[in-house]
């Protein structure tokens, strides 16, 4: 990989290759690539779902991964207004996925 050669880091962005053709990082020469994808499109898996696959050799992590990876703010004993967990997860990311299962009278996963 030319990346590695220049000591550049090298990322891909899969989200549109996931579950739609086959997706081998070896075979594809990608061992040492970031790949970043998500599954709500094409694997259907859901609103909020996506990955960053770091390299095994990199020691970097990441310093904020967004909202949802707070997981702090996701502690119980916190109120249930709308800085609490339920209400914000539920307005900011509504699933639709989960609908059908409402609408059978069980509660969501």
């Amino acid at each position: 990989m030319s990346c590695t050669r220049a000591g550049a880091a090298f990322l891909v962005d899969a989200y549109h290759h996931l579950n739609v053709v086959p997706f081998d990082l070896r075979a594809l020469g990608l061992l040492d690539a970031f790949v970043t994808g998500g599954g709500y499109k094409y694997c259907q898996l859901g609103e909020g779902n996506a990955f960053l696959r770091v390299p095994p050799d990199r020691r970097m992590r990441p310093v904020l991964t967004g909202w949802f990876a707070e997981f702090h703010a996701l502690e119980e004993g916190r109120s249930g207004g709308v800085d609490g967990p339920g209400p914000r997860i539920r307005l900011r990311s509504p699933d639709r996925a989960a609908r059908p299962v409402r609408a059978a009278g069980r509660p969501a996963p």
